[in-house]
């Protein structure tokens, strides 16, 4: 069965199967693009400028997979949830001092996470201490007067370490028996 419109006057005939329209090329969805894959970005090795700076493209720092926050979460995998948690939290309590616009001693409270990273790697046995040798090399690496300049390097810090915790616990599920 063929239906009619008119259109300016002329008419145009649509096909239609069962009753229904036909598209026409002109109307055919496009094909979804497949896109290649993604490539991992490469974790630092030194970070000699602001993190704000650093990690300014979210794709690089969130995506899973290829992320920063993923791939960190993949080289904390054997330490405990507990002491990602500690850290979490202190660095949420340094962000109440920044909503008092008290960037000094927000910063001086963030360097403190240095000796204390040192002191939990320090006091665990050589063979639990290796898991934590990456952790501490992170700290050392985020967690500097070069990279903590401002209350936004300060806050990517927090997200940076929120994602982690994120792709932490996703990547250390429980199975249900364990429950």
């Amino acid at each position: 069965m063929a239906k009619n419109k008119k259109l300016a006057g002329m008419s145009i005939k649509k096909a239609t199967v069962n009753n229904k329209p036909q598209q026409s090329d002109n109307n055919k969805k496009a094909s979804p693009t497949v896109l290649p894959e993604r490539n991992k970005v490469e974790l630092p090795k030194e970070i000699n400028y602001a993190l704000s700076d650093f990690y300014e493209d979210g794709s690089d720092l969130f995506l899973p997979k290829t992320g920063y926050a993923y791939q960190y979460a993949e080289k904390f995998k054997d330490i405990p949830p507990h002491q990602l948690r500690k850290v979490l939290d202190y660095v949420k309590g340094i962000l109440v001092n920044l909503r008092n616009n008290d960037f000094k001693t927000s910063q001086k409270r963030l360097f403190v996470l240095l000796p204390m990273t040192a002191y939990n790697c320090g006091r665990l046995g050589k063979s639990e201490s290796a898991k934590y040798d990456y952790y501490y090399e992170f700290m050392k690496m985020h967690i500097s007067d070069r990279t903590i300049r401002t209350e936004e390097d300060i806050q990517v810090f927090d997200t940076l370490f929120t994602s982690i915790i994120a792709y932490h616990v996703q990547l250390n599920k429980k199975d249900d028996s364990e429950e």
